[in-house]
């Protein structure tokens, strides 16, 4: 049975140190940053966006874990960075209150160049005035 090498098992098994995948892909280690808002606070309406956190620069996105109340039928979330406010959640629906793993958006993979505020933006309606709003996003990092 023949065996083949992915790119980065290649530069693993490369003798030129320089050659080396970048850590933040391969070997390296996990992070997890949250961001957590209580609706029952400042309303957010229709067009707002709350800035959940900042992701250091050189960090790459794995996977992401929204938990919100119910925002019914009509309000749409969507998150995502400075420019691309749906890297890592296209906007959609959440009308009700159970977590969702939030796998998929061009964000995820990509190595994080340089610092950028992780955000969620409502639209199409105002969010509920109450409950919690909580992403999760989970990363690849050298250090």
């Amino acid at each position: 049975m023949a065996e083949v090498l992915s790119e980065e098992q290649t530069l693993v098994e490369s003798l030129t140190p320089s050659d080396r995948p970048n850590a933040a892909k391969h070997d390296g280690k996990v992070r997890v940053f949250q961001g957590t808002y209580d609706l029952s606070g400042t309303a957010v309406t229709n067009g707002d966006q709350i800035k959940l956190f900042e992701l250091p620069e050189g960090y790459v996105p794995i996977s992401g874990v929204l938990q919100t109340p119910d925002f019914g039928a009509t309000a749409t979330i969507e998150i995502g960075i400075d420019g691309d406010d749906n890297a890592f959640r296209t906007a959609a629906t959440k009308n009700n209150a159970n977590g969702e793993m939030v796998i998929t958006g061009v964000g995820f993979g990509a190595f994080n160049a340089a610092k950028v505020d992780v955000i969620l933006l409502v639209a199409a309606a105002n969010a509920p005035t109450s409950g919690v709003v909580t992403f999760q996003l989970t990363c690849g990092c050298a250090n």
